[in-house]
């Protein structure tokens, strides 16, 4: 079955490129839109199997479009990515719903990996954002329960086998009682 994709990049040679990458993996790109108004309007319309969403679009917040997009389907795979990778932005991104976030500029291999990922049991995070959150706390011990049992709840679900980040996760993990 051929899953469809609605692109969300305000850059047109941006979303030509990923277009001309999915179609080649099979997928059919449903839409293409330039804003975040356009992505929550064409995602209602359309209704596709996944959406690529640029945080850093004109019109509207990027959480705030993933905040309607869930209110309007709970079950949308959404997968977020900007060139800013600030920990803060992609640990918001992946709470809220979110199945990944990419670091712009981002090669066709980790654009393929995140959309086949989407439709996985257990889809891994890419491996620069699992970095990104492990070098933001890994000499913190003064986090507090929710913030841990996030970043224990999302290496979990990315079903990661780096080493480092799975000495970390069980570190916080014994030090806290995580649900």
């Amino acid at each position: 079955m051929k899953r469809k994709v609605l692109l969300a990049d305000s850059y047109r040679e941006m979303r030509r490129a990923q277009r001309e990458i999915l179609n080649r993996d099979g997928f059919i790109i449903a839409g293409e839109a330039a804003n975040q108004k356009e992505a929550v309007e064409l995602y209602e319309s359309l209704r596709p199997d996944l959406l690529f969403l640029d945080i850093m679009l004109p019109n509207m917040d990027g959480m705030n479009a993933l905040k309607k997009i869930k209110t309007i389907d709970p079950g949308a795979r959404v997968i977020m990515y900007s060139p800013l990778a600030e920990v803060n932005i992609v640990i918001e991104s992946l709470i809220r719903g979110a199945e990944n976030f990419i670091i712009k500029p981002f090669g066709a291999a980790d654009l393929i990996r995140a959309a086949r990922g989407a439709f996985a049991e257990k889809a891994p995070l890419n491996k620069d954002i699992l970095k990104l959150i492990y070098k933001k706390y890994r000499g913190v011990y003064s986090l507090n329960q929710e913030t841990i049992n996030e970043i224990i709840k999302i290496a979990r679900l990315s079903g990661t086998a780096d080493p480092a980040v799975i000495k970390f996760i069980d570190r916080i993990s014994g030090r806290l009682a995580v649900a």
